[in-house]
């Protein structure tokens, strides 16, 4: 989701992918982010009207809801709500 979205340094697409994924998520919005001052000062300026908009996207794009659903509960930026690699494994998702 995040390969194509910058050029330049390996530093310059860090900072890229890591500002695209906060505004993404709207990481403001969650207290484990906002309220840690470390945390706080990294994240770009709040944009709460962009969250979830690469959902939005790839549904535009065809992709099945459950598939969205999964990445979205794979890339849950909250840790304890995130799946863990056993309940993705248990999903069913991955059968053949």
């Amino acid at each position: 989701m995040y390969d194509s979205i910058a050029v330049g340094s390996l530093d310059e697409k860090t900072r890229a992918t890591r500002d695209a994924m906060a505004v993404d998520f709207d990481l403001h919005s969650l207290p484990l982010y906002a309220d840690d001052a470390k945390a706080h000062a990294m994240l770009p300026p709040a944009r709460p009207e962009m969250a979830y908009k690469w959902a939005e996207a790839m549904m535009a794009k065809g992709i099945p809801g459950e598939d969205i659903q999964l990445l979205a509960n794979t890339l849950n930026p909250l840790p304890g709500a995130r799946f863990t690699t056993v309940e993705i494994l248990e999903s069913g998702y991955l059968d053949l």
